[in-house]
């Protein structure tokens, strides 16, 4: 991962926890984030630890399980949705504190072999 995007995502951890510090000042913040963000958030989580004394405790899994368990009560401190209807739904069900903002984006990319024998065209 490139510098620029590790300081990003600790820019999103932070930007997120800005409004919205962990319950308790001893405890650690506890992130529900999708699967997809496993690797990032992995790979910002000992420098924003390190930046801000915080420590992370994450939970991944699919945005609509993720968001299920918060409106089941699940405690969380930041919510980093990977599909737009399960953050509104959240919004929606009153569970968010603050806007809720793009950070990431992707982008599906297909690979395959030069001499193309499935004919793959865009």
């Amino acid at each position: 991962m490139t510098r620029l995007r590790s300081l990003s995502l600790i820019g999103a951890l932070a930007m997120a926890l800005a409004s919205t510090p962990p319950a308790r000042a001893d405890a650690p913040v506890v992130v529900y984030a999708a699967a997809s963000l496993r690797e990032a958030f992995g790979a910002a989580q000992p420098e924003f630890t390190k930046r801000t004394g915080l420590a992370v405790t994450f939970s991944f899994g699919g945005s609509d399980t993720l968001a299920a368990q918060l409106r089941q009560g699940a405690p969380a401190d930041v919510f980093a949705s990977a599909d737009q209807a399960q953050m509104r739904a959240a919004a929606d069900a009153g569970l968010l504190d603050g806007t809720p903002r793009t950070f990431a984006r992707n982008r599906l990319v297909v690979i395959y072999p030069r001499a193309n024998p499935g004919r793959i065209t865009q």
